[in-house]
């Protein structure tokens, strides 16, 4: 994938993903459907990511309809080693409260091995990401 590039996929749940490569290696990662999202999705989220990454990993800009709210066992997988081994950090964009409660869960339960953050709006979420 190169930059300006987008890639949809759809997840075993039956949600969609698209991914968007921006500069400085941010990838924006928009996830929406009806559906819950599952730790098969996760999965194949890394092997896609893994596709393309040659070894390199990437900022995470992570948005999702506000229904879509992951599993425990997405949360975990996720929020593991084997779940962020292309990632150097992930920023939560949230719209409601429920997201909100639940990354924020994500982050002090499961404890991410990578900088993880809650933001509610993007410029703030990518001067941190940067940072990264």
């Amino acid at each position: 994938m190169k930059v300006g590039e987008k890639l949809a996929f759809t997840l075993p749940s039956g949600n969609n993903c698209i991914y968007y490569l921006r500069e400085q290696d941010i990838l924006e990662i928009f996830i929406s459907g009806p559906n819950t999202f599952d730790v098969e999705d996760t999965i194949k989220m890394v092997e896609t990511t893994g596709s393309f990454a040659n070894g390199k990993k990437f900022r995470m800009l992570i948005k999702s309809d506000p229904n879509i709210q992951p599993t425990p066992a997405a949360q975990k997988y996720s929020s593991g080693a084997e779940g962020s081994k292309y990632k150097i950090a992930d920023a939560f964009i949230v719209n409601n409260i429920a997201q909100k409660l639940i990354a924020n869960f994500i982050i002090k339960f499961h404890r991410p091995v990578v900088p993880t953050k809650v933001f509610h709006h993007e410029e703030k979420a990518i001067s941190w990401l940067l940072e990264q």
